[in-house]
C-alpha cells in the first residue's frame, strides 16, 4: 500500500492503517479500540491504545477529504476519551492538517498532533518521535557539560553550533532539564520563525521533561503567551506583543536558528528580554550579510558545541553525498588567458558564461541512468522565482512542481504534497527549504547557478542528506556559477577530511528505529563525502589551488603588519624582511602592488597615512631639487628598489593631483612651458633597468611572456634585442 492510498480507505481500515504504521515506528502495541466493548455506546472517543516503552497512548484517528481541516471538536473528543480511559499521554492524527487553534490549545493541553507531513514522514521513516526513549549521545553530553562549564564561568549566552540531524532541540531541552535540576531556572521561552519548528520542538521537550510536569502555552498565530512554565513562541507573534511583556519575566530564552538574531525583529525581541540565560541555536552560524551572530550570544566565548556539517559527515550520521561539480559554461580562451595575472573578480567576470539551460536537463537524466535511480525524487535549487519560472519550461510539465514563498499556503502545501506522495520526480524551489521544512525521500539535490550565499547552501545541502530507511546515498549536481561556490565545495571537503574522528560518535544510535544504523543493503563506502569535478571545474579548480598561496599570505601579512603598528613599529621597504616574519619584499610586490597597496589593506588608517606621507615627500623633494613635476611611471620607478616599489602609478597619480606646482621654476614634463635647462636637469633613466623593474613581478616562465601583448613584446625586443636577455636578467631559466 502506498501513503496516498490512506486517503481511500474505510474509516475502520484508516484507523487499522494507523495503528499498523504506529506498530512499525516503534510502539509495542497498538490496539484498535472495539465499538461497544469497553463501553456500552461507541468506542469511548478513542480510536486506538497505544504502547511505548509501558507508557499508554490515547489516540484519536481523524481521516479527511483534501483541505478538511481538523478543528477543536476532535480535540474534544480525544480529551473527553482519555479521562475515560484514566490515560494522560494523547495523540490526535489525521490524514489532513489542523487549524491553528487546535494547534494553539494543544500544545496547552499537552496534546500531540500528527498532520500529513508528520505521517508521511513517519511513514517514510518507519519512526517516530513521540514517546521516544531520549538518552544523550555522546556529541550531546560533551555540548551539555560544556555549556554547564561555561556557564560556571559566570557566562549568560551561549550559542550551540549543531548540523542539521544532530539533534540541536533534544541537546538544549536536555540541557534545560539539567538547569532545571539544578534550581538555576523556572520559567522558559523558546522562540523560534516557523510555527512547523515551534510544534517539532515541543514534541522533543515532552520526551525530555515528560507530559504533565511542566505546564506549556503558545505564542504564535496571534495567541498570547500565558502565565505557563514553557512558552513557545514565533518571533512575529512575540514582537507584537512585546509591550506586555516584562524584561525579566523568562529566566531561559531558547532561540532557534539562532543566525537570523541580528535581522531587525528578531534584535528587536533579543535586546527586550533581560533573561538569566540566553541559548541560540543554529547549524550555520555566519550570515550572508556579514551581521555578527556571535554578539547576540556572548561572543565568542559563549560559542560552544561547533559541530557543524563535517563533522556530521565524518561521522557518517547524515547520508552519504556523492556530489558533482560541473562547469560547463566556461569560456576556455578566458581561462587560458588567466593563468597569469589572476584575481577572484577576474574568474567571475571572465570565464562564467550564460549557460545553455537545456542542458542542464540532460546531466541530470544523465546521472539518474548511471547510477540506476529507479524512482528519483530531485530537489533543484533556483536562484530566483524568475529562474524558476524560467527553468520549469524545460522539464516535463507532469513531472515538476515548484514551490516558491509568493505562493499561497494552500498551494504551496498542496505542492510539497503531490511531490512527497505521488511519482513526481522534480521540485524546484527558491530558498525554501533551508530550516523547518523536510523532503526526507529526496535521493538527488541540484543547484543551478549560484546560491544566495554559503549559509544556505550548507542548510539546503544539510537538510537534504538526512538518512532514511531507503535512503543511504544522495547525488549532488552543482551548476557552479562563481568561483565562490567551487571553493565553497572544495572547502566542504577538506574539512571533512580533516575533521578529528571521536571514536564515541562513530557508534550507531542504540535506538531500533533510528537510521544513523547501518541498514540492511547499505553500500559500503569509506569515505564520508566524495567530490567529483568535471573537467573545467578541475581546471578553475587548479587556478583556484595557485591562488590559495596569495590569499592566505595575504592574510597572514596584514596580521603581523597590524601587530607591529600596535607596537609602535611603522612596516618600511627597508626593515619589511627583518619585522616580518618569514615575508619578502616579492610577496607585498605580487600580492600588494606596493607598500602603500599593503599600508591600506592594514587596519590602522594611521599606517596607510605615514606611508603616503613618505611617498609625498620624497615626490616634493624631487620636484624641488629638478624644478620638474615627472609622471606617475618616472616616481614610481625612482622609488622602487627593483623588486618592491613603494606606490603604483595610479597611487601616485593620487598624490600628485593633492601636490601643487612649486613657485619656483618646477614644470610638468611633456607639457609646453618645458625649456631645454629644464630636460637637461632631468635624470636620464636606463631603459633597461626600467624594463626590468616593470616585469620583474610579471614574469616567472617563458609561458609569461607568451601572453604579453604583442606591443610589449616589441618593447622588449627594441630595447633588449632579444627576450632572453630579459630572460637572463630576471633569471628565468
Amino acid at each position: 500500500m502506498k501513503f496516498r492510498d490512506l486517503d481511500s480507505l474505510s474509516p475502520d481500515d484508516f484507523e487499522h492503517a494507523i495503528a499498523d504504521l504506529l506498530l512499525r515506528s516503534g510502539w509495542h502495541e497498538a490496539d484498535v479500540t472495539r465499538v461497544n466493548s469497553t463501553f456500552k455506546h461507541g468506542d469511548g472517543g478513542i480510536d486506538i491504545i497505544a504502547t511505548r516503552r509501558g507508557i499508554r497512548f490515547a489516540v484519536e484517528a481523524k481521516q479527511r477529504g483534501k483541505g478538511n481541516l481538523v478543528d477543536v471538536k476532535a480535540l474534544n473528543q480525544l480529551q473527553t476519551g482519555a479521562k475515560l480511559y484514566g490515560i494522560n499521554n494523547r495523540i490526535l492524527v489525521t490524514n489532513s492538517y489542523f487549524t491553528s487553534e487546535v494547534k494553539i490549545r494543544a500544545l496547552r493541553l499537552g496534546v500531540e498532533l500528527i498532520d500529513r507531513d508528520a505521517l508521511k514522514s513517519m511513514w517514510e521513516y518507519e519512526a517516530s518521535e513521540i514517546g521516544r526513549e531520549i538518552k544523550a549521545r555522546a556529541y550531546q553530553e560533551s555540548i551539555i557539560e560544556e555549556c554547564l562549564k561555561t556557564i560556571g564561568t559566570g557566562q549568560r549566552k551561549l550559542l550551540i553550533e549543531m548540523a542539521t540531524g544532530l539533534g540541536k532541540t533534544y541537546t538544549v531541552a536536555l540541557l534545560t532539564k539539567e538547569l532545571l535540576s539544578r534550581g538555576a531556572i523556572k520559567r522558559v521561552l523558546f522562540i523560534a520563525h516557523q510555527i512547523e519548528i515551534i510544534t517539532q520542538s515541543v514534541s522533543a521537550f515532552k520526551n525530555v521533561l515528560g507530559v504533565g510536569n511542566y505546564t506549556m502555552s503558545a505564542c504564535f498565530a496571534g495567541a498570547a503567551p500565558e502565565q505557563t512554565d514553557f512558552v513557545f513562541a514565533t518571533f512575529d507573534t512575540l514582537f507584537n506583543r512585546l509591550r506586555y511583556i516584562d524584561h525579566s519575566e523568562f529566566d531561559l530564552v531558547i532561540v532557534d536558528e539562532a543566525h537570523h538574531a541580528p535581522a531587525r525583529t528578531y534584535g528587536a525581541v533579543l535586546d527586550h528580554l533581560k533573561s538569566k540565560y540566553m541559548i541560540g541555536l543554529t547549524a550555520t552560524p555566519q550570515r550572508m550579510d556579514g551581521l555578527d551572530v556571535h554578539g547576540f550570544f556572548g561572543g565568542e566565548s559563549g560559542h560552544v558545541g561547533r559541530y557543524d556539517l563535517a563533522w556530521a559527515l565524518k561521522h557518517k550520521k547524515l547520508a552519504f553525498p556523492r556530489y558533482k561539480v560541473i562547469l560547463d559554461n566556461v569560456d576556455q580562451a578566458k581561462l587560458d588567458q588567466l593563468r597569469a595575472g589572476l584575481s577572484v573578480q577576474d574568474i567571475d567576470k571572465s570565464i562564467f558564461l550564460h549557460r545553455k539551460d537545456d542542458g542542464i536537463i540532460s546531466k541530470i537524466n544523465e546521472c539518474v541512468e548511471e547510477n540506476k535511480i529507479a524512482t528519483p525524487k530531485c530537489i533543484v535549487f533556483c536562484k530566483s522565482i524568475e529562474h524558476m519560472k524560467y527553468m520549469i519550461g524545460y522539464f516535463n510539465p507532469s513531472d515538476v512542481v515548484m514551490i516558491h514563498s509568493k505562493q499561497p499556503d494552500d498551494e504551496r502545501r498542496e505542492n510539497i504534497r503531490r511531490f512527497r506522495e505521488t511519482d513526481l520526480s522534480y521540485v524546484l524551489v527558491v530558498d525554501l527549504f533551508n530550516e523547518g521544512i523536510d523532503i526526507p525521500e529526496a535521493n538527488m539535490l541540484v543547484f543551478l547557478r549560484q546560491t544566495s550565499s554559503r549559509t544556505i547552501w550548507l542548510q539546503q545541502l544539510g537538510r537534504g542528506l538526512r538518512k532514511t530507511k531507503n535512503k543511504s546515498i544522495v547525488h549532488v549536481l552543482d551548476f557552479v556559477g562563481s568561483f565562490k561556490q567551487i571553493e565553497n565545495v572544495r572547502d566542504l571537503q577538506r574539512a571533512v577530511d580533516r575533521a578529528p574522528i571521536d571514536k564515541d560518535s562513530l557508534k550507531p544510535d542504540a535506538e531500533p528505529n533510528s537510521f544513523d544504523r547501518p541498514q540492511a543493503g547499505d553500500p559500503i563506502h569509506d569515505e564520508s563525502i566524495l567530490v567529483d569535478f568535471d573537467e573545467s571545474a578541475a581546471q578553475v579548480l587548479t587556478l583556484i589551488e595557485n591562488l590559495e598561496f596569495r590569499l592566505t599570505t595575504r592574510a597572514r601579512i596584514i596580521r603581523q603588519v597590524n601587530h607591529a603598528f600596535s607596537n609602535g613599529i611603522v612596516v618600511t621597504s627597508e626593515n619589511i624582511e627583518t619585522v616580518l616574519q618569514d615575508v619578502s619584499r616579492d610577496q607585498v610586490a605580487t600580492i600588494f602592488g606596493s607598500l602603500l597597496g599593503l599600508a591600506r589593506a592594514c587596519e590602522p588608517e594611521d599606517y596607510a597615512k605615514i606611508i603616503a606621507k613618505q611617498v609625498e615627500g620624497r615626490i616634493r623633494k624631487s620636484i624641488d631639487e629638478q624644478a620638474i613635476q615627472h609622471s606617475a611611471k618616472y616616481y614610481r620607478l625612482q622609488l622602487s628598489d627593483g623588486v618592491l616599489d613603494i606606490a603604483s602609478e595610479i597611487e601616485i597619480d593620487e598624490i600628485l593631483s593633492g601636490i601643487s606646482p612649486s613657485p619656483s621654476k618646477a614644470v610638468s614634463v611633456g607639457a609646453q612651458s618645458d625649456t631645454t635647462e629644464a630636460q637637461s636637469e632631468s635624470p636620464q633613466i636606463d631603459p633597461k633597468a626600467a624594463l626590468i623593474a616593470k616585469y620583474s613581478n610579471l614574469l616567472s616562465s617563458v609561458d609569461d611572456y607568451k601572453q604579453l601583448s604583442d606591443e610589449d613584446k616589441k618593447e622588449i625586443k627594441a630595447t633588449f634585442k632579444s627576450p632572453f636577455a630579459l630572460f637572463k636578467e630576471l633569471r628565468i631559466g
